[in-house]
């Protein structure tokens, strides 16, 4: 094909799917004005990176989030068995709902510093997507809910302490604070090989 045969398709005739899309929805929102019902979401909203529910928390002042996929459970770190000879970063066992759940101190496993006391750590419950490995992390303070966007998730900064590096799908912000969000299958697979 030379230059002289190549002509620009007409725009009609060339219009993108998500253009097109785009125009039949605002073809039938414009028909629903006025009625009760919620207005139509344009095509590329539609096929942008959906949203993942996450649990966010505190650890040494820093948020972290995980997949609620992961979480069983929050609770109150009520009764705490410890375990001699184990890892300073085992804090103990302790029974949920009649099950026996090992107890990891984030903290301590992250190099952090010591538990400052305190009446809000709580217990994460959290197992890998398989359910063959389960386990409780203690946590500073559990912040909420959020969502965040596969797309934004971005490379962890230099700035991430180095026992952590390993663990982290990417950090990504949530209202002006950064959020480093955990690996959970890599956490809970890399304790599972140190007990």
């Amino acid at each position: 094909m030379n230059d002289e045969t190549f002509r620009q398709p007409e725009a009609p005739a060339e219009l993108s799917v998500l253009q097109s899309l785009d125009q039949m929805l605002a073809a039938t929102e414009t028909t629903l004005a006025g009625s009760a019902e919620a207005p139509v979401t344009p095509a590329a909203e539609m096929l942008a990176a959906p949203l993942e529910k996450y649990l966010l928390f505190s650890l040494a002042e820093a948020r972290y989030a995980i997949p609620v996929g992961n979480l069983l459970e929050v609770a109150k770190p009520e009764s705490v068995t410890l375990l001699p000879r184990g890892p300073d970063w085992l804090k103990g066992v302790t029974s949920l709902r009649g099950e026996i759940l090992s107890v990891i101190d984030c903290r301590a496993f992250f190099r952090l510093g010591a538990q400052a006391s305190g009446g809000q750590s709580r217990l994460c419950v959290v197992a890998t997507c398989s359910r063959e490995i389960t386990t409780a992390l203690l946590v500073d303070r559990v912040e909420g809910m959020i969502h965040l966007a596969a797309d934004q998730l971005n490379e962890p900064p230099g700035s991430v302490e180095n026992q952590m590096l390993p663990f982290l799908s990417g950090v990504s912000e949530h209202k002006g604070h950064r959020v480093n969000v955990l690996n959970l299958e890599k956490l809970l697979h890399s304790l599972d090989t140190e007990f």
